[in-house]
């Protein structure tokens, strides 16, 4: 599964490439909750879906979206929050 996700702003902070482990770490310290990422393979990922009755064309789409979209090979910062905002993202 891809290693990276989109920064997350807050106040004073330059928008920056995040793991997801570090994305759920800021997560956890904002809500004051403990949570934890753990990273699981794509079968993994698709049996517990299965588990849940997902139905297969959301399986099928979700695996694509984490091992294509979401891989490294598309990790870049991009400007568009604020055109389509038209105000700053932070």
């Amino acid at each position: 599964m891809g290693s990276y996700v989109p920064a997350i702003h807050g106040a004073g902070t330059e928008p920056r490439l995040m793991t997801f482990t570090e994305a759920v770490e800021q997560i956890s310290r904002a809500s004051g909750r403990p949570i934890a990422y753990v990273q699981i393979t794509s079968d993994e990922f698709a049996s517990g879906l299965e588990e849940q009755q997902v139905p297969g064309d959301y399986i099928w789409l979700l695996n694509y979206l984490f091992n294509e979209v979401l891989d490294v090979r598309n990790e870049c910062l991009t400007d568009g929050a604020q055109p389509a905002l038209g105000a700053s993202a932070s």
